[in-house]
């Protein structure tokens, strides 16, 4: 699995007007020091809050990372997380109910990289932690892929189990927390040949969907992709899978739709595995397919992460191949029917991935990516992008709209077998400490928003 993470942010002040970037673009880093921005998502107070990682060269340290940015890019506080016993990797800082944060991550033992954990750190507003968990599967290894806040104040969390430790077959693992990180219900999804899930959102009648891949063949390894339906206490309802002829297919998120049905992003492999587009696909209440389109392929397209638009479109994040060398932050902007509308991709001499999309609510999109501009030197850059996905003409070259094909894929839904059990994780305090941060910004472009004051 690939990971993003990437910050963008501007500022800008002229005397005589209010002022302020409405949309930007600024990168995240330190002279020895390697970061990703998983995350990015806009605050009540219409700033931002990023998360991500950064790898300190000098001390050979790993580090969580959240930065409160304001609604310019400004960074307004930053704060890094650190354990001598677990190394982690922060995908998702999610808005608590109090003001604060909930951290989502994997974690991953120091002494053995095949023993790993579930995750959560709370924060409040200014960073301050509150409580760190750690959930350990007895007899397996554990991640927390990702995580959504649920009404009830809680959080459900999603990812993998591998029994046992070590293991190269998985099942999927979702933990329904309460606002404390206390476990209300937890549970194994298993398929024959093994499966894993990415994603998980409660719906509107109180159950869930969840978005993942399941392994069709243990000889080949091939997947499909896998979409579950789950009651409110995670019991199935019922699950699909959907792939290719060739299939190494894999759905990495899920998101419930004003009409009641779905849409999933991820990637599609029907060349091979040598090539993979990205994929969007949208179902009905039952999980039958309505439509779905396949973006790219001649090298590699991926879709991390899907949102719905207020018009009733989508925006997906993910990554491009826009040669076989070269790997770039991919954005693309749909209509309800899923015609491609606009395409951006991250240049400027920067290869990287475009790990998560949201709408902002002045109908402009933010972004989180993770950049290279050399092999031995990675950022997190942040994209505030208007509602057309642009941001200035100032950015010259830094935004490109390169063109790519959209194909119609004719896959289908076929139900599985999967079953599902309770687990028994267990919870422990973890050594997670906060250290000072002092990442650099970089202003990449930005536009002005400016207000005469009189």
């Amino acid at each position: 699995m690939r990971q993003i993470g990437v910050l963008l942010l501007l500022t800008a002040f002229i005397p005589g007007f209010a002022s302020g970037a409405a949309e930007w673009a600024k990168e995240f880093g330190g002279a020895t020091l390697d970061e990703t921005v998983t995350t990015v998502l806009q605050t009540e107070d219409g700033g931002f809050i990023a998360g991500g990682n950064v790898f300190d060269e000098k001390a050979d340290r790993n580090y969580a990372l959240v930065i409160k940015l304001d609604a310019s890019g400004t960074i307004l506080w930053q704060k890094r997380y650190s354990s001598k016993t677990l190394a982690v990797f922060v995908t998702v800082v999610l808005p608590a109910p109090d003001g604060g944060y909930l951290v989502v991550a994997w974690a991953f033992d120091a002494k053995n990289e095949d023993l790993s954990y579930g995750f959560l750190m709370k924060i409040d507003a200014n960073g301050k932690q509150k409580w760190q968990k750690r959930y350990s599967p007895p007899n397996a290894s554990g991640i927390f892929y990702t995580a959504r806040e649920t009404p009830d104040g809680g959080y459900i969390a999603t990812g993998f189990l591998q029994e046992p430790i070590g293991s190269e077959k998985s099942a999927g693992w979702i933990v329904k927390v309460d606002g404390a990180g206390a476990v209300q219900w937890q549970r194994r999804y298993s398929t024959t040949h093994g499966c894993g899930l990415f994603y998980a959102e409660q719906t509107s009648d109180g159950g869930y969907i969840a978005a993942g891949a399941i392994t069709v063949s243990s000889t080949t390894g091939d997947g499909d992709a896998w979409i579950v339906r789950l009651g409110s206490s995670g019991e199935l309802v019922w699950q699909k899978r959907y792939g290719s002829k060739l299939t190494g297919d894999g759905l990495l998120t899920v998101r419930q739709t004003a009409d009641g049905g779905y849409v999933a992003a991820g990637y599609y492999a029907d060349d091979g595995e040598d090539s993979s587009a990205a994929w969007i696909v949208k179902l009905d209440a039952a999980g039958t397919v309505k439509w779905q389109k396949a973006c790219g392929g001649k090298y590699y397209d991926y879709n991390f992460f899907v949102d719905p638009t207020t018009d009733g479109g989508y925006v997906t994040s993910g990554l491009t191949g826009l040669t076989a060398e070269s790997l770039n932050a991919s954005i693309m902007r749909f209509d309800a029917a899923g015609t491609l509308l606009w395409r951006r991709t991250l240049k400027g001499g920067f290869q990287g991935l475009a790990f998560t999309v949201r709408q902002t609510p002045d109908g402009g999109y933010v972004s989180g990516c993770y950049a290279t501009a050399s092999e031995d030197d990675s950022n997190g850059i942040v994209l505030k992008l208007n509602s057309s996905g642009n941001i200035s003409t100032a950015c010259g070259s830094l935004l490109g709209t390169d063109k790519l094909t959209v194909s119609n894929t004719s896959t289908k839904a076929l139900n599985t077998t999967g079953t599902t059990t309770n687990t028994s994780a267990s919870l422990a305090t973890t050594d997670f400490k906060p250290y000072s941060s002092k990442a650099t910004t970089k202003t990449l472009c930005e536009s002005m928003d400016l207000e005469y004051l009189e």
